[in-house]
């Protein structure tokens, strides 16, 4: 015997939604990208400490903050006039996520070498 609350036959409707993304691909530029960059005045800290600009930490702080300014500031270029979404098949939001990634922790063990190194100057750097 049938279940009296099924009924017998029963009609299913499927609903295929699209989406399209569009990308504009000519090169333009954006002032709304501009930030500000902080690499700089730790390089510039360890630099003007003098004598111990040139001790491994500081050199490897300044390794670190210059890398990062570089890096950063191509892309600040590219996202600025747009050439990011000229080049769209290239994975730039996974690109920079790893590169964040990467520099954070580089970052963390460079502020912490600075830091616990003692003189004015890299106490500065290690804290911008």
């Amino acid at each position: 015997m049938a279940d009296a609350g099924f009924p017998g036959q029963h009609s299913t409707t499927t609903t295929v939604k699209t989406s399209s993304t569009t990308v504009e691909t000519s090169i333009r530029f954006d002032k709304s990208y501009i930030r500000t960059v902080t690499n700089l005045i730790g390089f510039i800290c360890i630099e003007c400490s003098g004598v111990f600009s040139y001790h491994t930490r500081g050199s490897y702080f300044n390794f670190v903050s210059m890398t990062a300014f570089w890096v950063t500031g191509i892309l600040l270029l590219l996202y600025l006039f747009h050439v990011i979404e000229k080049l769209y098949k290239i994975p730039w939001l996974k690109i920079e996520f790893v590169f964040d990634a990467i520099w954070v922790i580089l970052y963390l063990i460079a502020a912490s070498l600075a830091v616990s190194f003692g003189p004015e100057a890299y106490i500065a750097a290690g804290e911008s």
